[in-house]
Formats: structure tokens, sequence, C-alpha cells
């Protein structure tokens, strides 16, 4: 699905403030580790944008990611030296393992199968050192329920535009967000489509499937903060622990 957008992603994205992430997380590994962390893996990297934050502030990052295409752009960026892994969350096979593992804006919600969820943290756990970290956000059930729903998005700017279009199926918790782009290319615009799902899950789903993988749940966070999830909470933070 990331064929065509991966060379506008970072445009995309570009209201996400990737350096007060990598700040927030750093806090949490030194609010939460038992050593402080060197080597980080970035799950769902995309373009790199927080995994350049991250090599920046002194880790030894990996980035992985399924979109050869994101991954493309992010090897074409100047940066820190990064290992980029052209893999899909559920068949992980690393090189070996590392001290901590992060994950931002909602990979977890891309995975719309709950068995491939759980697939997914067996596959990790592996390659996370006994006592490391994993902190990973979702988008909440709140927000799925109440931001995204049925709700038409736009965004007009010079030389690009998009639509955004959501259907949310309460029945199955899946998402649907129906995307048309509209890029200048010289003196005409391009126009392309993406069909992306998400999947609404639970705060108790999440943690049992955790736990059931081989990880304790240290804390749960609102939004790049350390104060407790409400219900209207649109993006929930997991600090989780690979046990001993």
């Amino acid at each position: 699905m990331y064929k065509d957008t991966a060379e506008i992603y970072d445009r995309l994205t570009s209201d996400v403030d990737v350096s007060k992430y990598a700040i927030y997380f750093k806090e949490v590994f030194n609010k939460h580790s038992k050593t402080h962390p060197k080597s980080v893996i970035d799950l769902g990297c995309g373009t790199g944008r927080l995994t350049f934050a991250m090599a920046e502030k002194g880790y030894d990052m990996t980035g992985v990611d399924g979109s050869s295409e994101m991954l493309s752009v992010a090897y074409g960026k100047k940066g820190p030296g990064i290992l980029w892994i052209n893999q899909e969350f559920t068949e992980l096979d690393l090189f070996g393992t590392y001290n901590a593992a992060v994950s931002l804006l909602d990979c977890i919600n891309h995975l719309i199968d709950s068995d491939m969820v759980e697939k997914y943290f067996k596959r990790l756990q592996y390659f996370i050192e006994p006592g490391g970290l994993f902190v990973f956000d979702i988008n909440s059930e709140y927000k799925f329920e109440n931001i995204y729903k049925d709700n038409v998005f736009y965004s007009v700017d010079d030389g690009f535009s998009y639509i955004w279009q959501n259907h949310f199926d309460k029945k199955t918790e899946i998402c649907t967000m129906d995307m048309t782009f509209f890029q200048k290319k010289g003196d005409v615009y391009k126009r392309f489509e993406s069909i992306n799902k998400e999947r609404a899950y639970s705060i108790d789903f999440l943690s049992d499937t955790l736990r059931k993988s081989g990880f304790s749940i240290e804390a749960l966070y609102d939004d790049c903060s350390f104060n407790e999830p409400t219900e209207t909470s649109k993006r929930i933070f997991f600090v989780c622990r690979r046990m001993d």
C-alpha cells in the first residue's frame, strides 16, 4: 500500500514531531530501564524519521519495515549509519538481540488479524534481551469510534493535496481509510489512491497477548506523557519488559 505514498510519506506525517518522541523514548528508558540501552530497534520505521532522531541521541539504531519503498527513501537520507531491514513484523528474523525496541505511529493497529499480533509479539521477544524494554503506541478505541469513524479529512496545499475518507465497522473493529492524492509533477498533477486498514484493539486484549508472549506490562501512558490514559485518550503508549 506504500508503493506510491512512500515518496510523500514525510509530508503526510510532517505534523508528527519525531524529535519530541525521540526525547520521550529516552525519558521512558531513563525511567524504566534496568540498564541504559545502547542498541535499539525501530519497528515499522517507515522512512526513518524517528530512527535518525534516535540515532542522533546516541543509540545504535536498526530500522525494520515491511515496505521496501519506505526503506528506499530512508536509505537515501543523509545521517548516522543505520542498518535497514526489510521484514514483516510477523516474520522477524534478526541478526541478534537488542537492548530495547520502539515503535511509533500505531503500527500494531495495522495488523488487522489478532492472530498476527500474537505472532508478532512472540517473534519479537526472541530479539530483545531479557529485561529489555519494548515501547509502542496504539490508536485508541476512542479515536476510532469518535475521531476517525465515518469522517472525511482533506488537505489542500501548493503542489500536494489529499482527500481521506474513513469507514469504521464497529462489528469487526476495522477502519478502512480510502485516500486520494494529487501531487504536482511539472505542469500537471498526478493522481493516485491508497487504501489502508487499521483495527482497534483494547488495552485488555493487548495486555493479555503481551503477557502470553513473554512481556510484562510496566506502564500505560497517555500520548507523549507520563500520565495515565483516560477514556478520551487518542494515542496510548505501552511500556513492556521482556521477561527474564
